[in-house]
């Protein structure tokens, strides 16, 4: 896969959720009852799973008796400087120019990933134990096919091409929203990581839309001998099943530690 990537526009984006509606079609992922965790939001859901693999983050903003609404559609990043590939004991999340993806013959279920993701954009299938995420739809994409998600945009807030465009595109928005008087908007994901599958053009700062400042990978203590040993175990097609529960309890241990360390910074 070339070096291409998605330019999210949150200026131009109306929160309609068409984005989240064609990933579910795309990639035939069910519906989840979700609980309202954000009252007084019309913001349906504020997490990633292993069924819902684009969520459209809400920012609601009162000030008297005016209301800005800003919208931001978040997703696996594909960070060139991926946490999840660099963590991965058995190879299975692999990087091809931007893409980052999963190798499922090789995913074990151990969930390092998970816990090494600084934007929660990876969660385990505890069904099928092997963890689930955005795939850019790279199945579209190698038959010249947009992503669902950028197809299916109505306000064209969503456009994919090659990166250096991309980013030059986002660059010259962004210079047209401080014209307006927008001097908080800058780019997302030009440098972070390495460069982000993902730019966005932002109006306010990162955190408005729910994404990390500066983000980076979250730490996570995978034992030397137990990388090595899981390794050997996947290489040699060793009890994967076994393998799975041996790690599901220290995984989750290391994700709910970021997460309580995210909590306290």
């Amino acid at each position: 896969m070339t070096t291409q990537a998605v330019l999210v526009d949150t200026s131009r984006c109306i929160g309609c959720r068409a984005c989240m509606v064609a990933c579910k079609e795309w990639n035939e992922l069910p519906a989840e009852h979700v609980e309202r965790t954000l009252p007084g939001s019309y913001q349906n859901r504020d997490d990633l799973t292993s069924q819902t693999w684009t969520v459209v983050h809400f920012a609601e903003q009162a000030s008297g008796d005016d209301m800005r609404w800003l919208f931001a559609k978040t997703q696996c990043m594909h960070c060139a400087d991926a946490a999840c590939v660099s963590v991965c004991p058995t190879g299975a999340m692999q990087k091809d120019g931007t893409l980052t993806y999963l190798d499922e013959t090789k995913c074990i279920g151990e969930g390092y990933c998970v816990a090494a993701c600084p934007f929660g954009a990876v969660a385990l299938d505890e069904g099928k134990g092997i963890v689930q995420k955005c795939t850019l739809c790279i199945d579209r994409v190698e038959h010249g096919e947009l992503p669902a998600c950028v197809k299916a945009c109505p306000a064209d807030a969503l456009e994919f091409g090659d990166r250096a465009q991309m980013v030059a595109v986002a660059e010259a928005r962004v210079g047209t929203l401080k014209g307006r008087g927008l001097a908080r908007a800058r780019t997302y994901g030009v440098d972070e990581l390495g460069g982000l599958g993902y730019v966005y053009v932002l109006q306010d700062d990162p955190s408005v839309y729910q994404l990390p400042e500066r983000p980076s990978a979250r730490p996570v203590d995978i034992p030397v001998q137990a990388r090595d040993w899981v390794a050997g175990a996947a290489a040699f097609g060793l009890g994967a099943i076994p393998v799975w529960w041996v790690f599901r309890r220290r995984t989750r241990l290391a994700s709910e530690a970021a997460e309580r360390e995210g909590e306290v910074r």
